[in-house]
């Protein structure tokens, strides 16, 4: 038979607010509930308001630190923009963080609406990047196989040798 939480938390406020020094524990024992898995249902009420229990506290240190890796993954793809050749790995070390764990935050946070234009600039100039980059090795082979044919040039031609018909 499946216990209707909403229903108990219901009656654990109304009993709370007679009751000041009523606890879930108590509460539990009452009517017969597992407080193990009670407690994951039934919060306390204090002041006719909801009190930060630990998963409310949870919930803001879990807010702030997401706040923090979004700072962070901003802060990449600005500077990443402007200097394509900066890796996830040479930001976190010069910022002391864990790599490991702003890899794993990057991939996640990449795709938030706030942040999306800004991965898709830090593509874009990562693609510039690549392609000046190919243009430059292009233009090296070009100018080492102009130079490797000059020289063939002149070493089949000797200038000692005058053919005469």
């Amino acid at each position: 038979m499946k216990i209707d939480y909403k229903k108990h938390q219901e009656k654990f406020w109304e009993l709370s607010k007679s009751t000041q020094k009523l606890t879930v524990i108590k509460y539990c024992e009452l009517f017969g509930l597992n407080y193990a898995t009670a407690k994951r249902y039934i919060k306390r009420w204090k002041n006719n308001k909801l009190t930060p229990t630990t998963s409310g506290i949870k919930t803001i240190k879990r807010h702030e630190r997401t706040e923090f890796w979004i700072k962070h993954v901003r802060s990449y793809l600005l500077l990443a923009t402007e200097n394509p050749k900066l890796t996830l790995e040479k930001y976190a070390i010069e910022n002391n963080i864990n790599y490991n764990t702003f890899r794993t935050r990057f991939r996640k946070l990449k795709a938030r609406p706030e942040l999306c234009p800004l991965y898709q600039k830090k593509l874009t100039a990562e693609k510039v990047n690549n392609t000046k980059s190919k243009i430059e090795k292009i233009a090296a082979i070009s100018n080492e196989i102009n130079r490797l044919s000059i020289e063939l040039h002149f070493l089949t031609t000797d200038s000692r040798v005058n053919y005469v018909e």
